[in-house]
Formats: C-alpha cells, sequence, structure tokens
C-alpha cells in the first residue's frame, strides 16, 4: 500500500507541475471526431448548437484533455495564454460541484454520448448549480439530445454529492482572450488512480514470488 500511496503522490506532484506550467495552450479538436452537437441556451439568450464532449488542447509539457468550463466564449484554434487554478471541490458553489462531477466521470466517459452527457452536467452544475439535473433550467437549456443522453446527465450530476478520492486535484484554465474559452480537467482522473492500483498490485505480486 506504501508503494500505491507513493506513486499516486508523485504522479499527482508531476501532472500539477504541468498544469502549472502551461501557461500557453491551443485548443486542436474534440477528443471524438464524431462528437455529439447539442443545442443550449445559457442566461436566456438564443439557442446555439455547440460541441459537447472531452475537449483536445496542446500545451508546452504534452496534450490536455479537457471539459469546456464557458458555454457562451466562442473557441478558436489559434495559441492562447491561460492561467491556472486549483479548485477546491469541497464547496457548495457550482464550480466546485463540477470538479467533483469531472473528478468521478471523467476517465470512464469515453463513448460519445457519455462525453455529451458529461458536457452537458458540467455546463448544468456551472449556470445553475441545482440540486439535481436541469435539462432545462433558469440559466442553462439543452435541446437536440436523446433521452439516454439526459438520462446519462443526470446520473453525472447525481455524482456530484460525492468527494474527490485521495490525492485528486480539479484544475481549471482561465483566460480573457478574444477566441479563448475557460476548460477544466481533473488530475489525476479515476482511470489513472485504478491503473496505477493495478500496477502496484501486480509489483507486490512479483516480489512475493521472489
Amino acid at each position: 500500500m506504501k508503494c500505491l500511496s507513493l506513486s499516486a503522490f508523485v504522479l499527482v506532484g508531476m501532472c500539477l507541475s504541468a498544469m502549472a506550467s502551461a501557461d500557453s495552450l491551443r485548443f486542436t479538436g474534440s477528443e471524438l471526431s464524431n462528437a455529439n452537437v447539442v443545442r443550449i441556451s445559457v442566461n436566456g439568450n438564443a439557442f446555439q448548437n455547440v460541441v459537447a464532449g472531452r475537449l483536445k488542447f496542446q500545451g508546452p509539457n504534452g496534450e490536455i484533455l479537457t471539459y469546456c468550463a464557458d458555454a457562451v466564449s466562442p473557441l478558436n484554434s489559434a495559441t492562447h495564454q491561460y492561467s491556472t487554478a486549483t479548485v477546491l471541490a469541497t464547496g457548495l458553489d457550482g464550480l466546485s460541484r463540477e470538479a467533483r462531477i469531472l473528478g468521478q466521470n471523467f476517465g470512464t466517459a469515453n463513448t460519445r454520448d457519455q462525453q455529451a452527457a458529461l458536457q452537458i452536467a458540467v455546463w448544468s452544475a456551472l449556470y445553475d448549480n441545482a440540486s439535481t439535473f436541469q435539462a432545462n433550467g433558469p440559466n442553462f437549456r439543452v435541446t437536440n439530445v436523446s433521452d439516454s443522453i439526459v438520462h446519462l446527465a443526470t446520473s453525472y450530476y447525481a455524482s456530484g454529492s460525492i468527494p474527490l478520492s485521495p490525492g485528486q486535484q480539479g484544475i481549471k484554465f482561465s483566460s480573457n482572450a478574444p477566441g479563448a474559452q475557460s476548460q477544466f480537467t481533473v488530475v489525476p482522473e479515476p482511470g489513472t488512480m485504478a491503473a496505477l492500483g493495478r500496477g502496484a498490485a501486480a509489483m507486490m505480486r512479483r516480489r512475493r514470488r521472489k
């Protein structure tokens, strides 16, 4: 168990160091080429078509996967300067809820419908922060989505009541530059933690055999 804890701690430190130095990011596209397009309205504005899914950014230390934390700002593929901040995921505000939602589901939402549902749940948390998911909330509304995506979004949103795993951190990338868009990620995501656990278990088994 000590090996697992140390490995997780080292990985978190490496990830956070990389994030802190990522002062310039360039949007390179959706992770999935067939990502869902949904229609959303934010703060009473007209509905618009937007891509809902995990996004890819290129930073100084490699590729970063994120979810949009700003549904009202257009995004282009130019390189922009971003500031990074660790998000306290124990609060009652929408950003803290978003961190918990992503912390529980970031590494397991891999299909186009799962990623669309997770993005919608994140937007709902940011703009309405209600106790349950609302597809037609006072500040965030979404249409052009299937019942299965709404069901998934409801489930993902509910997971926002679960604290982050030990060692997990929510990271927000913020920029006010034209063509930039605030983004959110979680390090390390639960899939990484699970992989660490499997790796540590395998190492222990090999040591016992010796």
